[in-house]
Formats: C-alpha cells, structure tokens, sequence
C-alpha cells in the first residue's frame, strides 16, 4: 500500500514538472512572439513627416510713431506651425535700423517721382540681386530661417503743388480726397520704399521654388515710409536735397 501511494505521488510530480516546463515555455514563446511582432510594427511604421504649407500675406497699417508701413510676408514650413509663427512675430514694434545690416546700395528719386522710370528697372534690379543670391545660397540648407528686410523711404521739403502729376498720382494711389502738407510727405516717402519692396520681392517670387531647401523659412519684407526724417544722422542735409529723396535697404537674418 505504502509502495503504491509512493507511486502515485511520483506521477503527480511527474506531471507538476512537466506542466510547469511547459507553461514557462508557452509563456516564453508568446513573449517572443510579442518582440517579434513589435519590432515589425517600428520596421513598417512610416516615417512622420509634416505636411508643409507655403503661404503670403499682406498687412498695412500706422505705426504709433505716425509713418505708413506694410509687411509682405512669405512662409514655408510645417502647416501646424503658420497660427503660433505668425502671433510671435509681432509687426507693428517700433523698428530700430541699427539692429540691422545696411545694404550697401540705394536708390535715389528725383523730385517729381515715386516710382523708378522703365528705363532704369532692369538696372535696379541688378543692384538688389546680389542680396537675394546672398539670402537662398549661403544660408545653411535644412534650417529654421526668419529673414527681415527693411526698405525705408524719405523725401525732403519739396513743395506741395497740387497741380503736378506727382501730387495727383499720390492722391489717386493713396484714394484720398484730402492731403495735408505731412499726408503728402508721409506717402511720397512711403510709395518709394514701396518701389523697391516690390522689386525686391518679384526677385524672391523667381526663388520660391528653393523656399523646400529649408525645414522653415519666414521673409518678411517691411517698407515703410519715415517721411520728412533725415535718412542719416550723421550726415548734414539741405531742406531740399536729392539725397534726401532716397530709400535705403536693411536686412537682418535670425534662426527660429
């Protein structure tokens, strides 16, 4: 009797072993089941990309310091990112010119005129040329640019005669009925750097297509008329002077 119940008792245990093996190995290969699953789901899953969004916008308005400004502005880069670029980069600070570089080129209006004649475009194209190549081919590819470029205009104390085809088409640019001696300055000025801001940015729509060389970049192109303000402090300056009927250009580049 006593041998028998020593008998079953080692079938029992024969079985427990076995059971035990068994279920370690069940559960060791469901675990490397597990691991082999997971590592195809992180072969397969695709890489994320944003999807990018090229956009422009147009603002114009007064700053509180008196003078017209407009900011034409280009984005490239992840569509989520336009709302939260867009509130930080605020436009209607008061700019300060030494905060940024002086192109070494300007140009200059004569007294009757706001815009550059035809004949000397192709010109004044060439002479803003080298900053755009300067701004799409040595700035480092796969970057978070902000370029700002700065074109303020001035003019000096030439006459209002509302009889002269400078002061009609300020009028009918600017769609008043009504100029004042500083409206007329104030827009003369403006309409100049407007000038060269649209020359400028014609030359960068010709390089949009590069704008995916970067991972984000932002231009902001500002124009903005100071009126009767001397253009250089360190320079004197007749009250009617030709080198006061000038714009000049800046520009300064940040990483985001």
């Amino acid at each position: 009797m006593k041998k028998i119940w020593q008998l079953n008792f080692l079938i029992l245990l024969i079985i427990y072993i076995s059971s035990c093996t068994s279920q370690k190995s069940i559960v060791k290969s469901l675990d490397q089941s597990i691991d082999t699953v997971q590592n195809q789901i992180i072969d397969i899953q695709p890489e994320f990309k944003p999807i990018m969004a090229s956009y422009n916008k147009h603002y114009k308005f007064t700053t509180t310091e008196g003078n017209i400004r407009a900011i034409e502005r280009y984005y490239f880069g992840p569509q989520t990112d336009i709302l939260k670029d867009f509130a930080q980069l605020e436009s209607k600070n008061i700019i300060n010119k030494e905060e940024f570089i002086k192109y070494p080129m300007a140009s200059f209006f004569s007294e009757t005129a706001i815009q550059i004649p035809s004949d000397k475009k192709v010109k004044a194209r060439e002479i803003y040329q080298p900053l755009i190549d300067t701004l799409f081919d040595k700035l480092e590819k796969k970057s978070n640019i902000y370029i700002e470029i700065l074109i303020l205009g001035y003019t000096d104390f030439s006459s209002l005669d509302t009889d002269s085809l400078l002061f009609k088409e300020v009028m009918k640019k600017s769609q008043k009925t009504f100029l004042t001696m500083n409206d007329y300055y104030s827009l003369t000025s403006y309409y100049r750097s407007k000038e060269i801001a649209t020359m400028i940015s014609s030359l960068i729509d010709m390089r949009q297509n590069e704008f995916n060389n970067f991972n984000k970049i932002i231009i902001d192109i500002i124009q903005e008329g100071k009126g009767i303000e001397i253009p250089d402090s360190k320079r004197e300056y007749e009250s009617i002077d030709p080198k006061r009927r000038i714009a000049k250009v800046y520009y300064k580049i940040t990483n985001l």
